[in-house]
């Protein structure tokens, strides 16, 4: 999706809550760093079990202060996908944000 965002010219910038549970989890993450360095996302990153001492990213589950600097405004498109229990804690959160839940699309696995 993001992918398609940038290659289409889509206006208006792309941000990314990446959550997973070890730093080693993360697909795509020199992809995603490398679209970062070059302005065409803002990515932020947050491992939530076994995270070794050289981490650089957040740690722990999401919440809304990691939420809040991504929601430019209330017309916000948002998208929620991952396990259950992420897919039902954040919508709330983003809610508490000012953003619509018709602007909020949810994928759970």
């Amino acid at each position: 999706m993001i992918r398609h965002a940038v290659l289409t010219g889509r206006s208006g910038s792309i941000a990314l809550l990446y959550s997973a549970r070890t730093p080693a989890d993360f697909a795509y993450l020199t992809e995603l760093r490398r679209m970062e360095r070059q302005g065409q996302l803002h990515l932020s990153t947050t491992a939530t079990r076994e995270i070794p001492n050289r981490w650089r990213g957040a740690r722990g589950r999401i919440v809304a202060a990691q939420l809040a600097p991504l929601v430019e405004d209330p017309a916000t498109l948002c998208f929620v996908c991952g396990p259950a229990a992420m897919v039902s804690d954040v919508p709330p959160m983003l809610q508490q944000l000012g953003i619509d839940c018709t602007r909020i699309r949810l994928e759970d696995w």
